[in-house]
């Protein structure tokens, strides 16, 4: 399937979801037929980590990670970076703080499961 959306764009992604299944799928297809360099981690520590040490154009994550390093830790990668773009990947509502939070450049809401 080919997406012109992100033809060309030598975007670099990171996906953060503890459901490595999902967020391998979704890397690969990102990777296909896109000039995509996309990448996927299942904590919020190894997730922190890569974006202190490397710059994403854009973030998919889930807000609910078990074992969290702290409550708000969506807000350190808007420390880290400021202005990182984001997509939230949910089975759970976005938080009204989240929402709310200027630190935070989120730019788009997927509920989990996906539909067809």
């Amino acid at each position: 399937m080919d997406t012109p959306y992100f033809k060309d764009t030598n975007m670099k992604i990171l996906v953060i979801d503890e459901d490595e299944f999902l967020a391998e799928n979704l890397c690969q297809f990102l990777k296909f037929n896109n000039n995509i360099q996309a990448r996927y981690v299942s904590s919020n520590k190894e997730a922190i980590q890569l974006i202190s040490q490397n710059q994403f154009d854009l973030i998919l994550t889930d807000i609910q990670i078990t074992n969290s390093i702290h409550d708000n830790w969506l807000l350190q990668i808007g420390d880290i970076n400021p202005g990182q773009k984001m997509i939230i990947i949910s089975s759970y509502p976005i938080p009204k703080e989240i929402e709310l939070c200027e630190k935070l450049n989120i730019i788009g809401y997927f509920e989990k499961p996906f539909d067809n």
